[in-house]
């Protein structure tokens, strides 16, 4: 008990050679609280993923407001920001070509060993550490494809941030994770 004591005084009062005390070092904000400007899915909650392993990706972090006249917040530990993901759900039930929609944070290009398969993916990861509070402007469209070759066209949305191509978007059938 002691010993605690004396390690928690050491952390809250530094003094200098001189013999004056230094403010304590400010820690980082335990949340960062996230505005969310959505474009087209007024209606739609978004949900927080941690994907900083595979066995946690599922894992709920926080569910934003629900999106009214554009706007939403979200609440997530700081700690969390790098390896966050949003999933987007609409209020129709509408997927990303059967799969969850995810918001893309970037849209990278790739090498398919497919022919004819995409050439770019969305990057469902955020991938930097933030402060108390961000923005981030999120769009959603929707279009008209099919869940599986031969099958009826069905509408799907994809979701990324606002200058990202119209196109953007991540579905995830297996995890969400980052690693």
């Amino acid at each position: 008990m002691r010993r605690q004591i004396s390690t928690s005084l050491v952390a809250l009062v530094a003094i200098t050679p001189l013999g004056f005390a230094l403010p304590p070092i400010a820690a980082a904000p335990p949340n960062t609280v996230i505005s969310l400007r959505v474009k087209g899915c007024d209606g739609c909650v978004f949900v927080a993923h941690n994907g900083s392993k595979p066995s946690k990706a599922w894992n709920d972090v926080a569910v934003s407001d629900i999106v009214l006249n554009g706007k939403a917040m979200l609440i997530v530990p700081t700690r969390m920001t790098p390896t966050l993901t949003l999933e987007v759900k609409h209020p129709k039930g509408y997927t990303s070509g059967g799969a969850t929609p995810f918001v893309a944070f970037q849209w990278l290009r790739y090498t398919n060993p497919y022919p004819g398969g995409p050439k770019r993916y969305g990057e469902i990861c955020w991938g930097r550490k933030m402060g108390e509070e961000q923005t981030l402007n999120i769009a959603v469209t929707k279009a008209k494809a099919r869940d599986y070759p031969g099958g009826p066209k069905v509408t799907i949305i994809r979701a990324h941030l606002q200058g990202l191509p119209k196109n953007a978007g991540a579905g995830i059938n297996g995890t969400p994770s980052c690693n």
